[in-house]
């Protein structure tokens, strides 16, 4: 994994999310979590650390054999100044979820209080054994209410849909109910082609930031941490809610995240909590 590089400003934060691959569409991203997908404080405020993480590619794939994992320290002195320090973690589409939900369980088995904002809903997290004292906040149903979204569901498949339903309830005689039949098979074939052919390509570019917007609703409902220590961008599509972060609370960036530096990124946010105290 490459060395810690910070990051000189929230605009260099913009141009690597400009230069990242686009991320998948919400069908990828069902399918690599087994098809789960989907008021309160505001957004972390100023002098928390936001960490953006793209070494996905590096990343040894997941199996399903349960890894040994170490304890993130065991200082005396580290435990006790980080127990109770908010972090959370942004995973939108990370490739291998269960180094997002290891990291996550590292952190919180020594007493760090982490919370996921993620697309996947929380029974998806748990089943790779993210721990139940992690409280799991899943954007897909603001993802779905988003105007794009919502208007090609709406347009393309629940309008039509439902009139083929309504017409073929009403239809007098099975010869004509089975006519209605054949056309709902091949609305929802071409639905479907139409989806993946037209809407998926230009959506895939567009959905960082509608991401970003569904995630600030969420955020200013959810019970996230107030003023977190730490802020994780685990993947490319979390970058534009993480540079949104940057801009409207000013927050530091910290590329290339491992275990090791979240740990010393946590440190050093206690350390200068106490420094201003």
């Amino acid at each position: 994994m490459p060395p810690t590089e910070p990051s000189a400003s929230p605009m260099a934060a913009a141009t690597a999310a400009a230069q990242v691959p686009a991320p998948a569409a919400p069908a990828d991203e069902a399918s690599a979590f087994d098809a789960l997908t989907g008021g309160a404080p505001d957004a972390p405020a100023a002098g928390a650390v936001v960490a953006v993480t793209d070494d996905a590619d590096t990343e040894a794939p997941d199996t399903d054999e349960p890894q040994a994992e170490l304890p993130l320290t065991t200082d005396p002195d580290e435990l006790a100044a980080v127990r109770g320090l908010g972090v959370v973690i942004v995973s939108f589409g990370h490739p291998r979820p269960r180094r997002v939900a290891s990291l996550a369980r590292r952190l919180h088995a020594i007493g760090v209080d982490v919370h996921l904002l993620s697309v996947a809903r929380e029974e998806a997290w748990r089943r790779i054994d993210l721990p139940a004292g992690v409280p799991v906040h899943s954007v897909a149903r603001a993802e779905a209410r988003r105007p794009l979204l919502f208007t090609e569901q709406l347009l393309v498949h629940r309008a039509p849909r439902t009139v083929l339903v309504a017409i073929r309830r009403l239809a007098p005689g099975r010869p004509l109910k089975q006519a209605v039949g054949v056309v709902q098979r091949a609305h929802s074939a071409a639905a479907g082609t139409f989806h993946r052919r037209v809407f998926d390509p230009v959506y895939r570019y567009l959905r960082p930031s509608v991401l970003s917007r569904a995630a600030r609703t969420v955020a200013a409902r959810s019970p996230l941490p107030t003023a977190p220590a730490l802020v994780i961008a685990a993947d490319p599509s979390a970058i534009p809610y993480v540079w949104h972060l940057t801009r409207t609370t000013a927050v530091p960036t910290q590329t290339h995240l491992d275990h090791t530096t979240t740990l010393a990124a946590l440190l050093d946010a206690r350390a200068s909590t106490a420094a201003n105290a």
